[in-house]
């Protein structure tokens, strides 16, 4: 693809026209491409790594915005569908990234985020090159506003405690939900606390205003640690 090309389709694509074409192009260049001489700043895995921090942020503070009223742990897990691979990779088809990314044929299909990835490289780019406020700007003026609902993703459900009860059957772990704790916090409401066990290992911590609300919290919380530091549960088992 000619230079003017790849500019003219980012500029349609963000918004606005970029100044420094270099980060974009790390941005999509894929590491089967890059080549084992090359620098790693020559493929998009640091921008990627970038990128998540920076798209981290800008999410939290528009459900931070968005929802008022709402607790740390409602606005947690729904900055994770929005965040999680797959809300990415179906984003990045819409906005037609795959006519940027450059990556070899037989590496596509048995790598499923690549260009979820590569959305978040991009995010990574758009931040060196023009800082914080325009990938603040892109999500808001373009992503938000024409490619993701979030309220409407807000209704998708992400059952962590099948996730979590699921990968504890895989290594034949012992799972448990413990109440730890139980308070009015208005006239009308009750909030719930759990613990999640992992053989006999406090994992995760959740509060809600139902016991399912709690238990999901706190096996979202759960499944992040174990993911981290498996080793500390399988050797137990």
């Amino acid at each position: 693809m000619e230079e003017s090309e790849f500019i003219s389709i980012l500029t349609d694509m963000l918004g606005f026209a970029p100044c420094n074409i270099v980060y974009y192009k790390h941005a999509f260049m894929h590491s089967s491409c890059a080549g084992s001489d090359l620098k790693a700043e020559y493929n998009n895995e640091r921008l990627e790594f970038l990128g998540d921090s920076v798209l981290s942020t800008i999410v939290s503070e528009k459900l931070y915005k968005m929802y008022p009223d709402k607790q740390e742990g409602f606005l947690s897990m729904l900055r994770s569908k929005i965040v999680q691979r797959p809300t990415l990779n179906a984003l990045a088809v819409k906005l037609e990234l795959e006519r940027l990314v450059i990556i070899k044929s037989d590496v596509v299909a048995c790598h499923s985020n690549v260009y979820g990835n590569a959305f978040e490289a991009l995010i990574g780019a758009i931040y060196l090159d023009k800082g914080f406020h325009a990938c603040s700007s892109f999500m808001n003026d373009v992503v938000f506003a024409h490619y993701l609902n979030i309220e409407k993703l807000q209704e998708l459900e992400l059952n962590y405690k099948s996730r979590l009860l699921e990968w504890c059957q895989k290594f034949n772990l012992k799972l448990e939900f413990e109440l730890v704790g139980e308070e009015m916090v208005n006239k009308n409401d009750h909030m719930f606390k759990y613990k999640v066990l992992v053989n006999d290992v406090t994992a995760g911590l959740g509060n809600g205003f139902s016991k399912k609300e709690a238990q999901q919290y706190a096996s979202h919380e759960a499944l992040n640690f174990v993911r981290r530091k498996p080793e500390v549960f399988c050797r137990k088992g």
